[in-house]
């Protein structure tokens, strides 16, 4: 596949590949991203019926990932997710790859996609905009900077900016969060 397609062309060209994004490593596991319940309700608008999410324990490697993501730190994402308890993510197939992946790409239209498939690679992090230097993610590891992953994904910092404070307030970290 051609790598000049731009940012639509080089995630599909990516989500073929495992692990990415869109597919876990291991059987069915690895990390994902909580799904808010707006999130969930914006799917099933959409999609009206399937089996989409899974809800899964708030393990000690969740609770650790997320605080890595949130420099407020642990304290936080255990008031949020408490230990023990459920959080809802999207169901992966038994090869890792998401419910929500075709071949020809994610089954949902971009803007109803949850918030954390919409900014990554990008991530806010003390009040900066950066990126996950994840060397499996094609766009990632063919772009040398910042600004040049911003134009491959025709994206301005005031766009990633907005879906960190939706990904905040979905989650309900907006006061402790957004405010640094």
């Amino acid at each position: 596949m051609e790598r000049a397609l731009g940012a639509a062309g080089i995630c599909l060209e990516c989500a073929a590949r495992a692990p990415t994004c869109c597919r876990l490593s291991g059987k069915g596991g690895g990390q994902c991203f909580p799904l808010s319940l707006p999130e969930r309700e914006r799917i099933e608008r959409i999609l009206k019926q399937g089996d989409f999410w899974k809800s899964e324990k708030n393990s000690e490697a969740f609770l650790s990932a997320m605080s890595g993501l949130f420099p407020a730190g642990r304290s936080l994402m255990e008031k949020r997710w408490p230990s023990g308890q459920k959080h809802d993510r999207l169901r992966t197939h038994e090869d890792g790859a998401c419910v929500l992946l075709t071949p020809a790409g994610c089954i949902l239209p971009a803007e109803a996609r949850p918030h954390h498939c919409r900014i990554y690679p990008f991530w806010v992090y003390n009040g900066q905009i950066t990126y996950f230097k994840d060397q499996q993610c094609l766009a990632a590891s063919s772009c040398r900077s910042l600004a040049d992953l911003l134009r491959m994904f025709s994206l301005g910092k005031k766009e990633i900016f907005e879906l960190y404070r939706r990904i905040c307030l979905d989650w309900g970290l907006d006061g402790e969060i957004l405010s640094r």
